[in-house]
């Protein structure tokens, strides 16, 4: 009888553990298909995010394709302005050689008129002392003149003192 209770026990034992290792084992199963169903989950979000990161990928392919035509006409603006300002300093270096032809011209000019104002100058202050000389001329001819007037009219006087005093 100890003997069947030993056996009946050991046997409980027995299937105690075989349920103990199957409960193990439904566990591991349990926590093998918790970890896949959260791998799945996982994997389903990246995959999301996947999708979306290449949708994001296409956008900005098409947005740097875009750019780089806006750039290449930008840099045909650029190449076309850049002629402009070469034209325009060109034109500008013309317009710059033709105004220094202009002035020399315009300074020879002046310099020419200078020497003829001198000129105009020197014969003007030669006019002025001329004319300074004959007012000297006539003023000691208008003395002398009136001298001479003054002469006659006592002459005159002396002259009708005379024929008064014969008569």
């Amino acid at each position: 009888m100890q003997q069947r209770k030993r056996e009946e026990e050991e046997a409980r034992n027995e299937t105690q553990n075989k349920l103990d290792k199957e409960k193990e084992g439904s566990q591991v199963l349990k926590n093998k298909l918790e970890k896949e169903r959260k791998l799945v989950s996982i994997n389903y979000v990246l995959q999301r995010q996947l999708n979306s990161q290449g949708c994001l990928l296409e956008k900005f392919k098409a947005r740097q394709s875009s750019n780089e035509r806006l750039l290449q006409g930008k840099q045909l603006e650029i190449k076309k302005s850049q002629a402009q300002i070469s034209e325009l300093n060109q034109e500008l270096d013309k317009c710059k050689k033709n105004y220094a032809q202009e002035m020399d011209v315009l300074n020879s000019r002046v310099t020419a008129l200078e020497s003829v104002n001198k000129e105009k100058a020197q014969t003007l202050s030669v006019l002025e002392a001329a004319i300074h000389r004959i007012n000297i001329v006539v003023g000691m001819s208008e003395d002398r003149l009136s001298d001479i007037e003054k002469n006659i009219t006592r002459a005159t006087n002396i002259l009708d003192n005379t024929q008064n005093g014969f008569r």
